[in-house]
């Protein structure tokens, strides 16, 4: 066990909000880890999502909030800097992508010594963004991505680590009996169910499936939408949803702790994000078994299952042919693929594990 005069190994993890994928990856990486000798800081910006809150401090997380980046750039480099030069971090872990300069800055000002700068998207910049990755690469030490595509994206040619976003496969298995509970719950008779896991944020686009829905509903009108997450957009789309009066054909769950058991009430999974790095929700509904249609902006190494399709978001109409299609598959219940992809979240899990400590080692042997 490598320990720090000791002392548990001190990491921070820099998120813009404590929902979403990015804190689900970091609660399952080290919820994983079989010798977990680690004092883990979560930096975020907002703490809206009591659900989240709670999951980090149930796992003993320290949780530190800082001004956002609307409320004063410098206040928020202030802030960063404060902390870390108080805590005396052994790595720095940012995962805001091309905002991960200023909390590397921050470390580096602190005397942190490992900053590693980790890419979750796959988006294409614009030219002040690229500016910041460049500046992002000065101050880091190590980088990951979490697909070939969003290194590249914030990388470039330099070597960078993937590191997988990986789950509990065996947790997602499809099981009849769990879906007939879970369609008793939610008083779900024989409809078909499209699901969409993700925050309710601009890149996730939920407009674009409420249209679809729209349009599939003209074809059959026993379908309904099921909705899981939260975000800034979430009372927007809410509004949207009842001045269509769709209120009974949209579910929205909000933000929950058993995914893999919703995920079993689904028929067909839906992911029409305009820009995403491998998804970690698509992961999962693959690992459930669910046919799969998701936007061309997102990675393709996300397509693991042959039940998985790619479809462009200008041409809707092929969006709901597909839905419908994929409604008459049955599920596709192997999860070999899914582990000989590396989406297993122990062995990534040791991966991480290993990739930190040797580090820590390589630092202490350089001194």
């Amino acid at each position: 066990m490598i320990r720090r005069k000791n002392k548990l190994i001190k990491i921070a993890h820099c998120m813009s909000s404590l929902s979403g994928g990015v804190g689900k990856m970091i609660m399952n990486y080290f919820d994983n880890m079989e010798n977990n000798d680690y004092e883990i800081h979560v930096i975020t910006q907002d703490i809206a999502s009591k659900e989240y809150l709670a999951m980090y401090e149930k796992r003993g997380y320290i949780i530190h909030v800082v001004p956002s980046k609307k409320e004063g750039l410098m206040k928020n480099f202030i802030e960063l800097k404060n902390i870390m030069k108080k805590e005396k971090f052994d790595i720095v872990h940012a995962h805001m992508t091309v905002t991960n300069l200023f909390p590397l800055m921050a470390a580096k000002y602190a005397g942190t010594n490992i900053r590693i700068s980790h890419s979750h998207l796959a988006e294409k910049w614009n030219i002040v963004e690229k500016s910041v990755a460049l500046l992002t690469k000065l101050v880091a030490t190590d980088y990951i991505a979490c697909g070939e595509e969003a290194g590249i994206a914030l990388f470039g040619k330099s070597r960078f680590l993937i590191l997988h976003n990986a789950i509990n496969v065996e947790k997602f298995k499809f099981n009849q009996d769990i879906r007939n509970e879970q369609r008793n719950i939610l008083k779900i008779d024989n409809e078909k169910i499209l699901c969409h896991v993700g925050r309710f944020t601009e890149q996730k686009d939920h407009m674009f499936l409420i249209e679809i829905f729209k349009m599939c509903l003209e074809k059959n009108e026993n379908i309904k939408l099921l909705l899981i997450g939260e975000g800034e957009l979430e009372k927007n789309i809410k509004a949207i949803v009842r001045e269509e009066k769709l209120e009974n054909k949209v579910i929205f769950l909000g933000m929950i702790d058993d995914v893999e058991n919703k995920l079993q009430i689904a028929d067909v999974f839906l992911l029409p994000s305009k820009f995403e790095g491998l998804s970690i929700a698509a992961i999962e509904a693959q690992a459930s078994g669910l046919p799969c249609i998701i936007s061309t902006n997102v990675d393709v190494k996300t397509k693991i299952n042959k039940n998985v399709r790619l479809i462009d978001k200008n041409n809707k109409q092929k969006w709901v042919d597909e839905i419908f299609n994929a409604l008459k598959e049955q599920r596709y219940c192997s999860q070999d693929e899914i582990i000989a992809a590396g989406y297993d979240i122990k062995t990534e899990a040791i991966k991480l594990d290993k990739f930190y400590k040797n580090k820590i080692i390589k630092l202490r042997n350089s001194r």
